[in-house]
């Protein structure tokens, strides 16, 4: 599956939300950024999740 685009600031704001998230993941997937963009998106919407529960 090829890679989507993803704007730079989307995936500033993905390495802030999985900094914050899981450091260790954010470390992995720094080396994939649609990885990373992907990954910022489940712990986002898992905390909604949790909010909203």
């Amino acid at each position: 599956m090829p890679d989507i685009y993803i704007p730079t600031a989307c995936l500033a704001d993905a390495r802030t939300v999985l900094s914050a998230q899981d450091p260790e993941i954010s470390r992995l997937a720094s080396k994939w950024p649609a990885a990373q963009w992907r990954a910022a998106v489940k712990a986002a919407a898992q905390e909604i999740e949790q909010c909203a529960g």
